[in-house]
């Protein structure tokens, strides 16, 4: 890859599949800036932060005969999830690296200018790059066309089908669910309920 122009750091909002959304057009936006992409952070609002939500998630839990300790880390994902704890970060970088630059840091001399924290990078600035080589956008959903150029599109859907792969403990916790589902699905002929649960603002009394 040519030598990267700077950094791009965002901030992913919105439930899972608008956060994926974002780490996919963050990867489309950095790869056609030929940027090199920081690991992407998830953006929480206090909806989110409700313990309101718990109550939907409990009887989900229950639904499904979930064990205590695998609900328990249903509920750290949901209120303390890094990128790592979702997806595998490794693997993220690695299947990009011919095609966008990722990293899970920032160089400490970009760092030192803005005391460590990224918050304090400037948010959406791009004449800040050729000063400082960094620019923040936060939040980042819904910022990129669906009508983006073939190039664009191709990164977007390497990131969504090959790079983004769910980290081990979800992956094995998906296969306990699926499990679950058709040994009690056997007793009605294979058939099941699927239900979406969404938790947004206006489910807030």
């Amino acid at each position: 890859l040519p030598e990267s122009n700077g950094y791009i750091y965002v901030e992913a909002n919105g439930g899972l599949n608008q956060q994926r959304t974002s780490i996919c057009n963050a990867v489309a936006v950095a790869g056609y800036l030929n940027a090199t992409l920081l690991i992407p952070n998830f953006h929480f609002h206090s909806i989110w932060r409700d313990p309101r939500s718990v109550v939907i998630y409990f009887s989900f839990s229950c639904c499904l005969c979930i064990s205590r300790k695998n609900y328990k880390f249903i509920c750290n994902q949901f209120y303390n999830n890094k990128f790592k704890d979702i997806y595998d970060e490794d693997y993220f970088i690695s299947a990009l690296e011919n095609n966008v630059q990722v990293v899970d840091k920032i160089p400490e001399y970009i760092m030192e200018r803005f005391d460590h924290n990224l918050t304090n990078v400037y948010n959406f600035k791009i004449k800040a790059w050729s000063s400082i080589q960094i620019i923040r956008i936060s939040p980042f959903a819904n910022r990129l066309s669906f009508d983006a150029p073939p190039a664009v599109q191709r990164l977007r859907c390497l990131a969504n089908y090959e790079a983004l792969r769910f980290s081990s403990t979800i992956l094995s916790l998906g296969e306990t669910l699926v499990a679950r589902m058709k040994k009690l699905s056997a007793n009605t002929g294979g058939k099941y309920v699927s239900v979406h649960l969404r938790f947004e603002e206006v489910c807030i009394i």
